[in-house]
């Protein structure tokens, strides 16, 4: 079993840097300069006021679903799996302070979080995000889900409709459900 386990590590992970590969420039890479590991309790309110800044649900948030991006022993970015139900989970929270965008700390956060449900044996990854963003999670090996699918777990579904009417009026955009595609990390 353990052996499982790290051989799915291994195999999400390659996946991930397929991706990031892909879909960066052919520019040479800046040196990463910040490290990722999971959040402490001391992190809470530095994740708090992460979420509050991006708007986003600040419901559900627990030091210990959460990893974290450092550099400088500051925070740079978080995202959190938390479980919902029995077999699934919610990836949420991924937040990335505005000036260190656009270094991958955001698709490596994702690859972490997904690698970490899917060693614990959970295959169904489910998430909530603006329809602007949904492009970002889609080159992460996410899929929007089609309205009244019944896979969604009750519990998404209505925190998607409550969301829905909150990202109108907040971000007038329109609030998606998107599914982690386990088929695309096979080798």
């Amino acid at each position: 079993m353990p052996n499982d386990k790290i051989a799915i590590r291994v195999l999400t992970l390659v996946y991930f840097l397929s991706l990031l590969k892909n879909s960066m420039s052919l520019a040479a890479p800046k040196p990463r300069s910040w490290e990722l590991g999971r959040a402490t309790p001391k992190d809470e309110g530095i994740l708090r006021g992460a979420i509050f800044r991006e708007r986003m649900n600040p419901l559900f948030i627990d030091s210990k679903n959460f990893f974290v991006a450092r550099s400088s022993n500051q925070v740079i970015g978080c995202g959190q799996i938390r479980p919902i139900g029995d077999s699934c989970f919610e990836l949420a929270s991924l937040a990335v302070d505005d000036v260190n965008r656009g270094q991958g700390i955001g698709a490596a956060i994702v690859s972490e979080l997904v690698t970490d449900a899917l060693s614990a044996g959970k295959s169904d990854i489910f998430l909530l995000t603006l329809q602007r963003t949904a492009p970002f999670y889609e080159r992460l090996g996410f899929s929007i889900c089609a309205k009244g699918r019944n896979d969604i777990p009750i519990g998404l579904q209505l925190e998607a409709a409550i969301g829905s009417v909150v990202a109108a009026l907040v971000a007038q955009d329109s609030l998606v459900v998107m599914k982690f595609d386990k088929t695309e990390t096979a080798v």
